[in-house]
């Protein structure tokens, strides 16, 4: 579903995780804005929290061992 916009907005995935393929990388993106939704809709932290939180665990998908 948002692969087109994965490979717009993260077009260095391969050289930044060459061993994704285009499954994995379609389920990270639909994955962490799911999660982004789901801090919109059900809140548990203050916005600002919130996308510290989901920022790191982008960080953290996109660029294993901690290249970000």
């Amino acid at each position: 579903m948002l692969d087109a916009y994965a490979v717009e907005a993260w077009p260095d995935v391969d050289e930044v995780w060459p061993d994704a393929d285009e499954e994995s990388r379609g389920l990270a993106v639909e994955t962490i804005v799911r999660l982004a939704v789901g801090h919109i809709v059900q809140p548990v932290a203050s916005p600002e929290e919130s996308a510290r939180r989901i920022a790191a665990i982008t960080a953290r998908i996109a660029y294993p061992g901690g290249r970000a």
